[in-house]
C-alpha cells in the first residue's frame, strides 16, 4: 500500500472506446462529472481525469494484448490534495468496474494495482461498494 504521503495517481489503458470524446463521455456519464470538451477533462468532486489518444507512431490496435498499444488512456488524479488513499482507490475502483460493464477492457498502472483490481472484482461480483 502506498504511503499516507503516496501521490494519488494513476494511469489506466482503455481499449473499445469510439474515441476519446466518448470515452470523456463515458466517464462524465459513470462519475456524474462535469466533461470538458476539446481537453477531455473529466472533473468530479473525488477525481480529475484526462483522456489521451495515443500519438505514438506504432501500429495501435484496441486488439493487441499489450495495453501500451491500445489508442486511449486516462491520467486520474485525485480531485483534492487532502483526499486519502481509501477513498481515491474506492472512488478509482468504481470508474473501472463501471467501464469494464460498460464492455471496455481497462488495464491500470500504478503504484496499487493489485489492491485497485482486487477492489474492481469485489464491486463487479456485487461484494464492494456500487
Amino acid at each position: 500500500m502506498p504511503s499516507a504521503d503516496a501521490e494519488l495517481y494513476c494511469t489506466l489503458y482503455v481499449a473499445g472506446a469510439a474515441d476519446p470524446d466518448a470515452l470523456a463521455a463515458a466517464l462524465g456519464d459513470i462519475t456524474q462529472g462535469h466533461v470538458t470538451q476539446g481537453a477531455a477533462w473529466v472533473r468530479t468532486p473525488l477525481l480529475d481525469m484526462a483522456v489521451h489518444a495515443e500519438s505514438r507512431h506504432l501500429p495501435l490496435s484496441d486488439t493487441q494484448d499489450d495495453f501500451t498499444l491500445w489508442r486511449h488512456f486516462v491520467e486520474v488524479n485525485a480531485a483534492d490534495d487532502a483526499m486519502s488513499f481509501q477513498a481515491f482507490l474506492a472512488a478509482l475502483a468504481r470508474v473501472v468496474a463501471a467501464l469494464r460493464a460498460r464492455g471496455l477492457r481497462v488495464v491500470a498502472a500504478c503504484d496499487f494495482e493489485e489492491q485497485l483490481e482486487a477492489a474492481v472484482q469485489a464491486i463487479l461480483a456485487g461484494e464492494g461498494e456500487p
